[in-house]
């Protein structure tokens, strides 16, 4: 095989590795065969010698321990030509050329591998930096995570009024007796308490601390709407439910308690805002009663309404007033001594 039939080969793979590092895609590998083709047709020789070579798993970018299968094949499929030893050993000098190619995968593949490497590391720390945030909040088995209203904060209120051993709810505490009780909450949960109680029995309030209190009337309220400022406000679940269905009221309660969770919830997962037993709240008036919200088992449908609310005495329990628990979205190492 003369000197010419080399010289073309050559080029044609110089010309393809200099304007094709893609070619190993199938769509470019056809072209190249077009190209092989197009380039070669004053010799056939030189168009089949290249042809085999991309048969011949050159284009396929074989990894180097296999790099004498593919000299094995090349010479067993050129056998038919007539070469000497001089020709295969120009002929794989060409084909060190063409395995440039392969190199240039190499890297691509490499790169491709380092992008998808630095995108899943972002990824990773993102979902990292979300998991150590959520993390840093502490979360009750039956905490419901509340949006915040405009110009408030969000904040966690319980899914259901604390209860007893029975399902039923914890009644006939007085208002000093809860706001111990989430004191006493607090502390076993390892969380800064938000009241503090001077010897006069005078309590204050530090909403910036993470521990057990009760909703204030405005998150009430907020909270028994679903978080939805245009939410009906006949009782709580109004937009999914009709009274009976979502509420213990005189028409379906036999003028009883009943265990928590049995009637439908409101859009937020959150049980008996309307009915069963009234609500402590934290707001008072200004002869220093407390606010009860919620109606209870023995009023009629009208007392359910979101904007009714009785005032009590804060030193006197009852037995249709009840409470649910509440905690401001703060982080839980907030006020806790280390």
């Amino acid at each position: 095989m003369d000197k010419q039939v080399f010289d073309k080969i050559e080029q044609v793979l110089t010309d393809i590795l200099a304007t094709h590092t893609d070619i190993y895609t199938e769509q470019k590998k056809n072209i190249f065969n077009n190209e092989i083709r197009s380039y070669c047709l004053d010799n056939e020789l030189a168009r089949d010698i290249l042809l085999t070579l991309v048969v011949n798993d050159v284009f396929l970018f074989i990894d180097t321990k296999d790099y004498e299968r593919v000299e094995r094949n090349i010479r067993n499929c050129l056998s038919e030509f007539d070469l000497y030893q001089s020709d295969y050993t120009r002929l794989f000098e060409i084909l060190k050329i063409s395995d440039e190619l392969k190199k240039i995968r190499r890297k691509q593949k490499l790169k491709k591998v380092r992008n998808w490497f630095i995108g899943l590391l972002v990824v990773a720390l993102i979902i990292l930096g979300f998991i150590i945030n959520y993390n840093s909040y502490y979360r009750a088995e039956r905490d419901v995570l509340v949006s915040a209203q405009t110009n408030e904060k969000a904040f966690f209120i319980s899914k259901a009024e604390e209860y007893d051993s029975n399902g039923l709810p914890l009644v006939n505490m007085t208002w000093y007796e809860v706001i111990n009780y989430c004191n006493e909450l607090s502390i076993k949960n390892n969380l800064a308490c938000v009241y503090t109680i001077d010897e006069d029995g005078n309590v204050k309030a530090d909403f910036s601390m993470p521990g057990y209190r009760l909703p204030t009337k405005k998150e009430w309220l907020w909270a028994a709407k679903g978080a939805k400022e245009d939410a009906l406000t006949n009782f709580s679940g109004a937009d999914r439910w009709s009274a009976k269905e979502a509420a213990w009221f005189i028409e379906n309660s036999s003028e009883i308690v009943h265990p928590i969770e049995k009637k439908n919830s409101n859009r937020l997962g959150l049980y008996d805002m309307s009915g069963n037993v009234a609500e402590w709240c934290w707001d008072s008036t200004e002869d220093n009663k407390r606010i009860v919200c919620g109606g209870f088992y023995g009023n009629s449908e009208k007392y359910l309404k979101l904007a009714s609310n009785i005032t009590h005495a804060p030193d006197s329990g009852e037995i249709y007033i009840g409470f649910r628990l509440a905690r401001s979205y703060v982080r839980k190492n907030v006020g806790v001594e280390k």
